[in-house]
């Protein structure tokens, strides 16, 4: 359906483009069925290819196809002009709502999802070819709608007319068109509004007011009346006037519509005719004046017009004869033609028509001459013909005369030259152009020396001239130069040409070309020469024998060389020829005249004996020739020495039973013909190969072998012979035991006594065909293969231009053979350096090197960056020459991602690991610091457990009470710390071992701190005072209270411990947003920069501290703690100004 077809019909040609067969087929069979026309593609490209030859209806679009996706292509096709306007409805299985939305954004019209319903499809094909059509249909009408109204406001104003519009009772003008304003002058601010009678003359006026208006109004219309109007210049012009009424709805007049045609230049040339007739009728000439029509009625012809044509005036003005009437009938067509074509060019006013025949009254033929005047109104439309006519029938008769001689002069086959009495030329026959090179142009007012050779003596041209100019001929030769330089012979007769007074006016010189027949005798002189050298010097005998005188006429010089006998003895005794001949041989000596009864040469082998008695083989051609009475009259024979062909022959045919043994063996078919195809021998294997017998072969002509006949091979033998060249063919015969069988054939020719025979050899190569079947079908099997495996192969001759590819190389880079085929492989997918690191592996690879696992990164045609991984080896013909390569690619994009992406998680690991050795490391360092510590730590109290026991023990008795509580709270605070020490070790295990658990609840503040900061002070004896601030004003807080306990008790005890010097610390409760912020503060020694990064590091003590006992675990416990808690501890520290520790704790 074209885009013209404004019909509703939903039949329409519907293209499907889908890459499962099935569904294929199943549409088009629903498609079918209704009566539309269906085209089939698999793929975008044939696709595009059955668009471009005619343009769908309706495309159905599969999303997925092989070579791209469906809403690429239909983007494609919606972005190119010439395919943007036909629906394209998708169809898939994919039901994802955002392939429905981007396959509509792409410029699809619906989208039917799969497995398909026939009902639902056939309505929605409907329903959008409905809408196509229709949208075709309005753009049709808008357009023409739109041209129509387009060419009548142009038609109207620029009408070679003048249109105007005229109320008919205030006679004012209300509207015109370009054309009147042009014509006129006026603008049409000076014309709207006026009176009609503004512009007319006081005579027109006059008439239009008293006739043509009431007229108007009685008739509704005024035809072909002139009037005159006056243009804004001044200048008055003619017009005929067409005018008509228009009405309203009560049938009033409302305004009439006028055409004004100037007809000025018609008036004049009728005022003109007028006074011209009577000078004209004095003349010879006479003036008609035809109307434009088909017949040319006559409308005025001049009173002379008898005097040619034999009709008066009053026979034209009848309208019984028109002029197109008089002509001969031959001319008549031609005469209109040339009408025709002057008429149809505006720039034409004026043409003469080429002399024509007129039939007279009487029915004389006469040639009259015809100047024709082309008469247009002013928008330029033929109204009239004006002819000037005149007899020239005796003028034609002359220059027929004149033309015979012209044309005997100018077709003559002799150059003709007429010059002055000077000898300057005036005129040369196109015979002249033709032998010299000079034109007629070039030739006239030069002198004929200019044809000089310089080979002819001055004596020559003297001569010449002395006898022409004494009214003599001259005649003679001459070797003239051509124009181009080349040397010609002319044969030349030059003479006067005297008036009727006997003067010399000119002078004229016939010549003709000898050049051909100069070259051929001396073409003759040299091939007698020829003959002559070739008779004296040939090797062969060459003799003739006059017949009936019985004498030798002739005989060449090698008689002496061949026979032993010399020239002189053969003239003297002709039977010489006769005595050489061997004794067995006598009998070729007895022939006769009627051995000789045709033209047929006589072919003769025979033995001669030479003088030194040397027996020599010759072969004889001897020729006959008859006078025209038909006798015999004279032998011309020619002798060949041919004992060394002979001496060969022999050694041959002992070669030949030779290679007959060898050829048996071989398994070589043989068989020896006669020219006429008359078996002469055939070995055993030739009637194995095709089941045949030898009897039968001998029997049969070569033509009549069956097998030969069904193969072709009888015009290999005539070629054979024809040509006496070798013939070889591969041939496919049937046998009955074995089907069908190929045969490699070899012809070549022979000669058995001057008879040409032929040889055939066969050779049975079917196991040789067959296998090349075999491999040519593995071949097609490889290729299906490469066409079909998932890896990408590219085919590079040895420049690295790409010769061919496979679907996966296709489907990779989106290119199409044809965009990429004959350019190179390395500017056509890679950019950047990777470019000519292409072009130098490809380079290595045609000189040997591997080239395997080369990763680099192609861009596709879509602009994409695929990183693959090349193979590249040296592809060569089966001559081994390295003719490309073959590259064999992988895509590994999600390769190198998976793979970048294990490097990153082997990073992360062995960070990882690194970090557990590490750990590893630092656990033993710690496990070594642990038993130093326990050492240190563990013995110190135990000690001073031991000596307070003992001194109690020892000396209880004498121990007042005082001091014995003293000895017993000294162990206990002893215990106590060994008790913390212990807690600290057992914490900072389950810490390491996940097992510390953060199980938060809401508690009273102050009963969570006052009994913490009193246990801190017991433990310290007191000795600095918590200054505490709770300026958030906390009353309830939502924490693990034993963890919370870690980190304040530890804080607040070293604060204590680390300043010694001072008597207070600082502990103070914030919040900031939804965090709660506690402050420790202290004014001790501080920390050293070097220390702060591992203060939370179990075990690790600064090196300020090593004198104040620690177990360098307080801190590690406070910053698991935290940690656990969701908080963050951060420290500030100055050495010997004390240091500062902020919690930060999330309040829920």
């Amino acid at each position: 359906m074209s885009k013209e077809d404004t019909n509703t019909s939903t039949i329409g040609d519907i293209l499907v483009v889908e890459d499962t067969f099935s569904h294929r087929e199943l549409i088009s069979e629903i498609l079918g069925s209704e009566g539309y026309t269906v085209r089939q593609a698999v793929d975008s490209e044939s696709a595009l290819q059955i668009i471009k030859a005619k343009q769908p209806d309706l495309v159905l679009l599969d999303i997925n196809l092989p070579d791209v996706d469906g809403i690429s292509f239909c983007s494609h096709l919606k972005s190119n002009s010439e395919t943007k306007d036909f629906p394209v409805i998708f169809i898939s299985a994919q039901t994802d709502t955002n392939m429905k939305v981007k396959a509509l954004e792409a410029g699809g019209v619906d989208y039917v999802t799969k497995p398909i319903k026939s009902s639902e499809l056939l309505a929605r094909i409907t329903t959008h070819l409905n809408i196509y059509k229709l949208q075709l249909q309005l753009k049709t009408a808008q357009q023409t709608l739109e041209k129509s109204e387009a060419k009548y406001v142009d038609l109207y104003n620029n009408a070679p007319d003048m249109f105007l519009s005229i109320n008919p009772e205030s006679f004012k003008i209300i509207d015109c068109n370009k054309t009147l304003l042009t014509d006129l002058g006026y603008s049409r601010d000076e014309l709207i509004g006026k009176s009609v009678f503004d512009f007319y003359t006081l005579e027109t006026a006059k008439f239009a007011k008293e006739k043509l208006f009431p007229q108007l109004k009685k008739t509704g219309s005024i035809v072909g009346e002139e009037l005159q109007v006056k243009k804004k210049n001044g200048t008055i012009i003619d017009v005929l006037l067409n005018s008509s009424a228009v009405y309203d709805e009560d049938n009033k007049i409302r305004y009439s519509r006028s055409v004004w045609r100037e007809i000025t230049k018609r008036k004049k040339a009728e005022k003109s005719l007028a006074q011209t007739s009577e000078i004209i009728n004095l003349s010879s000439m006479v003036v008609f004046l035809w109307e434009n029509k088909d017949n040319w009625s006559v409308k005025h012809v001049s009173d002379n017009v008898s005097k040619i044509f034999g009709y008066t005036h009053k026979d034209f003005s009848s309208d019984k004869i028109y002029y197109s009437d008089i002509i001969h009938p031959d001319d008549i067509k031609r005469v209109k033609a040339e009408v025709v074509e002057a008429s149809n060019n505006p720039q034409i006013n004026k043409f003469e028509q080429s002399p024509y025949r007129i039939i007279t009254k009487n029915g004389e033929i006469k040639w009259i001459e015809d100047k024709t005047v082309i008469i247009r109104d002013n928008v330029g439309q033929i109204t009239h013909y004006q002819g000037i006519i005149q007899d020239i029938t005796d003028r034609i008769k002359k220059e027929e005369t004149i033309g015979k001689l012209s044309t005997a002069i100018n077709q003559s086959p002799i150059t003709i030259v007429i010059t002055d009495t000077q000898g300057n030329i005036e005129f040369v026959n196109p015979k002249f152009t033709e032998t010299s090179g000079y034109t007629l142009k070039e030739a006239i007012g030069k002198n004929p020396r200019m044809l000089k050779s310089g080979i002819q003596t001055d004596d020559v041209y003297k001569n010449l001239w002395g006898t022409v100019t004494k009214g003599g001929v001259w005649r003679g030769e001459f070797k003239n130069k051509r124009k181009d330089g080349t040397l010609y012979y002319e044969n030349a007769a030059i003479g006067p040409v005297k008036n009727q007074k006997g003067e010399i006016t000119h002078f004229i010189a016939l010549k003709e070309d000898i050049t051909e027949q100069k070259e051929m005798q001396q073409k003759l002189k040299l091939k007698s020469q020829q003959i002559e050298n070739i008779f004296n010097n040939v090797k062969d005998v060459i003799y003739s024998l006059d017949v009936e005188k019985e004498g030798v006429l002739q005989i060449a010089p090698s008689c002496k060389d061949i026979f032993g006998y010399s020239q002189n003895e053969f003239y003297k005794n002709p039977g010489l020829l006769v005595d050489i001949i061997h004794p067995d041989d006598q009998k070729f000596a007895k022939l006769s005249k009627e051995n000789f009864t045709n033209n047929d040469v006589l072919n003769l082998k025979y033995r001669i004996i030479k003088p030194d008695k040397q027996i020599r083989w010759v072969n004889s051609k001897i020729t006959p020739r008859f006078n025209s009475s038909g006798n015999l009259t004279r032998l011309d024979a020619s002798v060949s020495d041919i004992t060394a062909s002979e001496v060969l022959q022999t050694s041959l045919k002992q070669a030949f039973n030779f290679n007959n043994k060898i050829i048996k063996t071989s398994g070589i078919g043989v068989l020896m013909y006669k020219q006429s195809g008359q078996c002469l021998s055939a070995n055993n294997n030739i009637v194995k190969i095709i089941n045949t017998t030898k009897e039968q072969l001998l029997a049969l002509n070569f033509k009549e072998v069956p097998a030969w006949k069904e193969s072709g091979l009888i015009k290999d033998a005539k070629k054979c012979l024809e040509t006496n060249n070798e013939i070889k063919n591969v041939i496919q015969i049937k046998n009955e035991d074995t089907g069908e069988i190929w045969l490699d054939t070899h012809f070549s020719t022979y000669e058995v006594s001057n008879e040409p025979h032929f040889l055939l050899l066969v050779r049975d190569i079917s196991k040789i065909k067959f296998a090349e079947k075999e491999i040519q079908q593995k071949a097609i099997e490889l290729r299906n293969l490469i066409q079909t495996v998932s890896t990408p192969i590219f085919n590079m001759d040895i420049e690295g231009k790409i010769q061919g590819w496979n679907k996966a190389a296709k489907k990779i880079t989106g290119y199409l053979k044809a965009e990429v085929e004959n350019k190179h492989f390395a500017n056509i997918l890679f950019v950047g350096d990777e470019k000519q690191t292409v072009h130098n592996i490809i380079k290595d690879a045609i000189n040997g090197h591997e080239i395997s696992n080369r990763e680099l990164m192609i861009k596709t045609k879509r602009g994409k960056l695929i990183k693959i991984m090349l193979n590249i080896n040296v592809h060569r013909d089966i001559n081994g020459k390295v003719i490309g390569v073959i590259c064999t690619g992988q895509d590994i994009t999600e390769l190198v991602n998976y793979r970048k992406k294990l490097e990153k998680k082997v990073k992360k690991r062995t960070e990882k690991l690194k970090k557990a050795l590490k750990a590893e490391q630092e656990l033993s360092e710690l496990k070594s610091r642990f038993v130093s510590m326990a050492s240190h730590e563990f013995r110190t109290p135990l000690a001073a457990i031991g000596f307070a026991a003992g001194f109690v023990k020892k000396y209880w008795n004498r121990l007042d009470e005082e001091k014995r509580d003293k000895k017993l709270i000294k162990i206990e605070n002893q215990v106590y710390r060994m008790t913390n020490m212990l807690d600290d070790v057992l914490t900072i295990g389950k810490s390491e071992a996940g097992q510390l658990k953060y199980k938060p609840e809401i508690i009273g503040f102050e009963e969570f701190i006052n009994p913490l900061m009193e246990e801190v002070g017991n433990v310290t004896n007191n000795t600095h005072e918590i200054r505490f601030q709770n300026i958030c004003k906390l009353e309830k807080i939502f924490i693990d209270e034993k963890l919370a306990r870690n980190i304040y008790i530890n804080l607040l005890s070293n604060a204590i411990k680390f300043s010694p010097e001072k008597k207070y610390i600082e502990f103070t409760c914030n919040s900031k947003n939804d965090l709660l912020v506690f402050t420790i503060r202290d004014f001790g020694i501080g920390i050293n920069k070097k220390d702060l990064s591992d203060i939370f590091t179990p075990f690790h003590r600064g090196e300020n501290v090593e004198t104040i006992q620690g177990t360098g675990l307080g801190l590690a416990i406070v910053k698991e703690s935290v940690e656990l808690m969701k908080g963050k501890i951060e420290v500030e520290s100055k050495p010997g100004e004390g240091t500062t520790f902020t919690v930060t704790l999330p309040k829920t």
